[in-house]
């Protein structure tokens, strides 16, 4: 049938695609001699045909956290198909063996990007400082994510929510004279899709002088900016990695679960629910407001520290230094004429003695199950 010719044309053209990428990636890692890559990007049908090039080479591919997991199967399907994949703490890890099966060396390096000696760091410094000025007494950061109208197969927080979380912000700015409001997108053009934020923005930053945005935020890390605040806010469709990043860094820190991640989120909801993660936004908001009066109202309000051990046992912000020095041994090897699997073997082993076997996850005796 006409049908079946359709979808033996399609196979056709996909597979002389799939052989045509995949040889060029083989070229290219085979002419510059590469045998170890690590890809900033997490996922995509370009991602599986330089994995299948560097395997034909010998190579291997190297993948870290980046956003958050969820114990979520199918949630990610198709990202990171690596060999090597570094997580921040045990609690990463742990969804990311539940859900991606497919990868065989699975590390603890701790959290690999260094919020020290950035060029934010004058921009917190200086925002520190205005807020003294203003004698502020709880400082919130809050944070955003991705937005849509919803009209389509991609379903984000939805913009009219996203107005809303903005503008009861912006009003306990004004209604209360103890508050300061750092403001971070996730990116800056996400804050100029609100025309209503930005001119409520201007408005309360010019009447009270406690409102500060962090201008050209794209690649800023939220934890650049903790220097004197009380609590972090953030939300997301997706688990907010960056509520976890600011954790680590030692700042109480809480969610609102646009998402409603209760089902594949049952240990953090079993001990956080209502302290680190909120299924509803009112509720939050005056929980927060409640809390800042007095403290003893939820004394245990964006505390993470019962688990911070699970999410990055070392909180010394040199998880970048370790993936490096694990890269540097891979290099080593393969430098000897030793194959990609000797490779690996040799660098988990190297890893496992300076910072400890529990940093090498088994995924042969499903230690998370």
């Amino acid at each position: 049938s006409q049908r079946l010719c359709d979808i033996d044309n399609w196979i056709y053209i996909t597979a002389v695609q799939l052989c045509n990428k995949s040889s060029f990636w083989r070229g290219f890692f085979d002419n510059n001699n590469v045998r170890i890559h690590l890809d900033l990007v997490e996922s995509g049908l370009e991602t599986i045909i330089k994995q299948i090039a560097l395997l034909s080479v010998g190579g291997l591919s190297i993948g870290k956290t980046r956003s958050y997991p969820t114990i979520n199967k199918g949630e990610f399907i198709g990202h990171y198909p690596n060999d090597v994949y570094f997580s921040w703490g045990r609690e990463d890890a742990k969804k990311i063996s539940l859900t991606n099966e497919h990868i065989e060396n699975i590390l603890v390096s701790g959290f690999p990007f260094s919020a020290t000696k950035k060029p934010s760091d004058n921009e917190s410094v200086s925002i520190e400082k205005k807020l003294k000025s203003k004698n502020t007494k709880f400082n919130v950061l809050l944070l955003d994510s991705n937005y849509s109208q919803n009209d389509g197969l991609e379903q984000l927080i939805g913009r009219s929510t996203m107005i809303r979380y903005y503008q009861l912000f912006l009003d306990w700015v004004i209604e209360d004279e103890d508050i300061g409001l750092i403001i971070k997108p996730k990116k800056s053009e996400l804050l100029l899709g609100l025309p209503e934020i930005i001119t409520q923005f201007e408005k309360v930053k010019k009447k009270t002088g406690r409102c500060y945005l962090v201008k050209n935020s794209f690649q800023k890390l939220p934890s650049s900016y903790l220097k004197g605040v009380d609590m972090v806010v953030g939300t997301g469709a997706f688990f907010p990695s960056s509520i976890i990043e600011c954790a680590i860094n030692g700042t109480k820190g809480i969610i609102y679960d646009y998402s409603n991640l209760r089902y594949y989120e049952a240990d953090l909801y079993s001990w956080g629910e209502n302290k680190v993660i909120f299924p509803d936004f009112d509720v939050m908001i005056s929980t927060l407001k409640a809390y800042k009066n007095d403290p003893s109202t939820n004394p245990h309000l964006g505390d993470w520290s019962t688990n911070k051990v699970e999410m990055d046992p070392f909180r010394d912000n040199k998880g970048g230094e370790r993936i490096g020095t694990y890269m540097r041994w891979l290099l080593e090897s393969f430098d000897k004429g030793k194959t990609r699997e000797e490779t690996i073997e040799n660098a988990n082993k190297l890893f496992a003695e300076s910072w400890g076997m529990d940093k090498i996850i088994d995924m042969g005796y499903n230690k998370f199950l």
